[in-house]
């Protein structure tokens, strides 16, 4: 047998002439029936109970000399640390609370070396494991020296997070001496963490803080101890705590638990090989990764390739690739402007991207190695929606802008023809709990193969939830689940087909709001194909793909007897399940409605850019204006014939209207932003000056009563009669303004269910709301047809118009600002509340309390003026002739 260096005598047995318990010593040579075993040296064999041989290393390995690692030692000591890595996973899964984690596997765990670069991890979520190391980095820039039984958790975006549901546990990991030899961390998508709406990931938020609570490098263990009350003063503080801290903390032991079993498993990999020895190991498989691809980019041709993508909003997500011999330029220069939405994705979701890329490219099996990005040069630019300020809005950056940076690098390699382009993300829950879940769609086609339908591509690897845990442990019925046939692209490789699911909720007894949201791009536009040949048809663009998500793609269009139909069926299947005794979760009787489109779909009218000012901003020419511009002139005339019919002096009529419009427009304004938008003042003051971005109506009936009382009381008139003119001329014209509102729909309302009735959608984060503006002008339309065709207005006594609008409008007014979509609040009501109440006193008093006084009728008279001017005339024409 050769045994170092040299060939030596052994001993040689048949496996059958073993005894039970007989301990055979290495260098040996077993023989069986079928097979040869070499038993080295330092290795001892004995036969266990049931027959089984079992060999054991009782000489120990010989610690490994730094820098001195041999090809075949390396390629297992890789796949142990994956293995590493795997084991937390399945810790992880099965210890875990929340159904994002056990059931659809929204989570990563990966082993890292002392530094914090990625050295191995398990087949979890790519946009997840990039971006851990600028995780650990950061917590070792807030904890340089990290102590023995220490564990932080972070979601903090800018510091290596992705969005804040993704929360990042970290332990060091030291050896028998107490050094530090590596990390051991894991990511787990939490189903909820705060912010303005259940899951955490609002389409429409603005600020990091309303997206939910954060976690800065927080040491959530010390010494070995878990400071409890510390991570739930975190996950309970703010505006909009996490809707379930003691889950979440849950999960956050389920995550520490997994990082303390990789711990062990690598200080047990330190111990067997040496410290010295393990640091070798992990230096060797980065040195691994980065030789891989430092290969692939030297194959690639020299040159430059470019490749341009745009979100759905138009904001472009550009890269140019440059090889040059054995390095790759990565440039996003001419990539869009941070958003003011939630799209931007922190600076570690696009390396993270770009190191899948760079793995998928690779050809050979190699770990997602922080190695693979020596070689690159990336070039992103500050306060682009790809390297956004610290505080902006991110929840969709790490979810659907990564998916385009992947198309477009994709893209520029000539690699592959663009996927979904998004994760479908889904959203639901109420004041009690939060739900998060992303809808597979289909992979784009690469040069040999077709694409896959129904999977979740590229930086998404997760799994759907089952619909039977998914009833099980929340209260939702999944009505279908399937893939959307014909989707796909087609050419001579076909893209694949995304999928569509519906379902709703049907809660028992709850008093709180339900809300559903979705994120979700490609509604808009095709994608790209790849050397798309001539014929081909570019995939579609994503549709209403869940009842409670509604994404934003054009609804078909509604056919009245199929609807019958579809309603038929329901009732028919609802009074089975009733005969049945089927009831849903909590004894609630549920009713399988099948998805409904909304009555009303949302229409955005064409604008205009006419000019973009300095410090003002854009001035754009909308269908509000000129319809606010039609409602003012049609206003003045009715509010001429009002006094015209009274005999009321038509001078002061024109001067009032004229001084109540110049002030009900710019105090309308000013109520707007200061009460409902004061963060667009802090910002910006200059917006104050921009009388035509932003009315409150609240704010102009205040800014129309300075104007109307300054004026009287200069001209010393009695007010009463002059109210009733102008509300009886105006409501014409706010009634149109309220139709301009609804055209350009700047009052979002709540959102809800598509099968409501007065339900406005898809807006363009692809859910149904009420449009508050459409909701006032069906309201006004009867009254101005009752106030001007119907109440005897010519006759009314003083006051009577005025106050019967007060009563009209106040407690309408004073529903509808609870249907809004979000507002400032003070003692949890809107400016808006407040007013009205004050209108609605108003109100009772002129209808119900005051009496007719004379002193009401005392007014300037039309006739008078006329006669006395006529006087005037007559006298100054009688006076040349005396002369």
């Amino acid at each position: 047998m050769w045994i170092a260096g040299e060939w030596q005598q052994v001993p040689t047995l048949r496996r059958e002439a073993i005894a039970a318990g007989q301990r055979v010593a290495g260098p040996a040579l077993i023989l069986d029936a079928t097979a040869t075993i070499v038993l080295d040296p330092g290795f001892v064999a004995e036969l266990a109970e049931g027959g089984s041989l079992v060999a054991r290393d009782v000489a120990g390995a010989e610690p490994v000399r730094a820098g001195e690692v041999d090809p075949i030692s390396l390629e297992i000591m890789g796949a142990r640390i994956s293995g590493i890595a795997r084991h937390m996973g399945v810790v992880l899964q099965r210890t875990a609370l929340s159904t994002n984690i056990r059931e659809r596997l929204d989570f990563s765990c990966a082993v890292f070396d002392a530094e914090g670069g990625l050295v191995a991890n398990a087949p979890h979520i790519p946009v997840h494991l990039g971006a851990m190391s600028e995780s650990i980095r950061g917590v070792l820039a807030a904890h340089p020296s990290p102590q023995i039984g220490d564990v932080f958790v972070t979601n903090d975006p800018a510091a290596g997070g992705s969005h804040l549901p993704d929360i990042t546990v970290i332990a060091p990991v030291h050896d028998a001496a107490g050094a530090l030899c590596g990390f051991v961390a894991n990511r787990g998508h939490h189903a909820d963490v705060g912010g303005i709406t259940p899951g955490s990931m609002p389409p429409d938020a603005r600020t990091l803080a309303e997206e939910g609570v954060v976690f800065r490098a927080f040491p959530a263990v010390r010494g070995g101890r878990l400071d409890r009350d510390g991570v739930l003063a975190i996950l309970t503080q703010g505006t909009w705590p996490a809707r379930r801290p003691e889950e979440n903390l849950a999960d956050l032991e389920a995550q520490i638990a997994a990082n303390q079993a990789g711990a062990r498993l690598l200080r047990e990999l330190a111990a067997s090989c040496g410290s010295a020895g393990l640091a070798s190991y992990l230096r060797a498989i980065q040195d691994d990764a980065a030789a891989c691809v430092a290969e692939l980019i030297a194959r690639m041709p020299a040159g430059a390739r470019s490749f341009t993508d745009a979100l759905d909003d138009g904001t472009a997500i550009a890269v140019t690739l440059t090889s040059r011999g054995a390095r790759l330029g990565v440039d996003f220069t001419g990539t869009g402007p941070q958003s003011a939405s939630n799209l931007n994705a922190p600076r570690a979701v696009t390396v993270s991207a770009l190191l899948y890329v760079l793995r998928l490219l690779a050809g050979r099996p190699i770990p997602l190695a922080s190695g693979c990005l020596r070689a690159v040069d990336l070039v992103l630019p500050a306060r682009t929606i790809l390297s956004p300020e610290t505080g902006a809005a991110v929840a969709s950056g790490n979810v659907e802008t990564a998916q385009r940076v992947v198309d477009v690098l994709l893209g520029a390699l000539g690699a592959a023809a663009a996927s979904q382009g998004t994760m479908n993300n889904l959203s639901f829950g109420d004041a009690s709990f939060g739900y998060y879940e992303t809808i597979g769609g289909g992979s784009g086609a690469t040069a040999g193969e077709a694409g896959a339908s129904g999977v979740h591509t590229h930086m998404t690897n997760t799994r759907i939830t089952d619909p039977e845990v998914l009833e099980a442990r929340f209260p939702v019925r999944v009505h279908r689940f399937a893939l959307r046939r014909g989707s796909g692209g087609s050419g001579a490789g076909a893209g694949a087909t995304g999928s569509c699911a519906n379902s709703n909720s049907c809660a028992a007894g709850s008093k709180s709001r339900s809300w559903r949201s979705g994120a979700a791009e490609r509604r808009s536009g095709s994608q790209a194909g790849l050397r798309a040949p001539a014929g081909a048809v570019a995939g579609r663009r994503g549709a209403a793909w869940t009842r409670a998500n509604h994404g934003a793609g054009r609804p078909a269009p509604h056919d009245r007897d199929a609807r019958r139909r579809r309603l038929r069926r329901a009732g028919l299947r609802a009074r089975r399940a009733e005969a049945r005794g089927f009831a849903g979760p909590g004894g609630s009787a549920t009713l399988r409605l099948p998805m409904l489109e909304a009555l009303i779909p949302y229409i955005k009218p064409p604008e205009k850019l006419i000019a973009d000012l300095p410090v003002i901003g854009p001035l754009k020419l909308q269908v509000f204006g000129p319809l606010v511009a039609v409602g003012v002139i049609l206003g003045y005339h009715r509010c001429l014939a009002f006094a015209k019919k009274r005999d009321m002096d038509e001078f002061i009529a024109r001067d009032l209207m004229f001084y109540i419009l110049i002030t009900g427009f710019v105090i309308s304004h000013w109520v707007s932003v200061l009460f409902y938008f004061p963060e667009d003042v802090a910002r910006n003051p200059a917006v104050l000056l921009m009388i035509w971005n932003g009315l409150s109506s609240v704010g102009g009936f205040f800014g129309a009563l300075v104007g109307f009382f300054w004026y009287l009381r200069k001209v010393k008139q009695p007010y009463l009669i002059w109210s009733d003119m102008l509300v009886f001329g105006l409501l014409v014209g706010f009634t149109l303004g309220r139709l301009g509102c609804a055209l350009v729909h700047d009052h979002p309302g709540a959102i809800v269910d598509p099968s409501h009735p007065l339900a406005v959608g898809p807006w363009p984060g692809g859910e149904y709301r009420f449009d508050n503006g459409l909701l006032e002008f069906m309201y006004l339309v009867p009254i101005v047809l009752f106030v001007h065709f119907v109440f005897g207005w010519a006759k009314s006594a003083p006051g009577r118009i005025t106050g019967l609008m007060c009563l009209l409008y106040a407690p309408f007014r004073f529903t509808l600002d609870f249907m809004r979509e979000k507002d400032k609040l003070y003692f949890g009501l809107t400016t808006a509340h407040y007013a009205t109440m004050i209108i609605f006193a108003a109100g009772v008093y002129l209808v119900f309390i005051r009496k007719p006084k004379p002193d009401d009728f005392a007014y300037a008279k039309d006739s008078e003026r006329i006669a006395r001017e006529r006087a005037e005339a007559e006298a100054k024409n009688a006076a040349p002739a005396a002369t």
